[in-house]
């Protein structure tokens, strides 16, 4: 049933927007829980850091080149 609604028209845009809020919200209760604080290399490109994990996924999809040359 994901499968079917991540493949529907905005359906890899909504997956893209939840993995952001995702990101957002446990790197705000890492701050907030640890006394050691784990950041990016570059903390004013958040933008880049979701732009990655998007990249990521976009190779794993199973219409993806890239995911059929793996499994052949």
């Amino acid at each position: 049933e994901i499968a079917r609604a991540i493949n529907e028209e905005g359906g890899m845009n909504a997956v893209n927007l939840r993995i952001a809020e995702q990101y957002l919200g446990e790197f705000g209760k890492l701050a907030k829980t640890n006394n050691t604080m784990i950041v990016p290399a570059d903390l004013s490109d958040i933008a880049g850091v979701i732009s990655s994990i998007t990249s990521v996924l976009n190779k794993t999809q199973p219409n993806s080149p890239s995911f059929l040359a793996k499994t052949k």
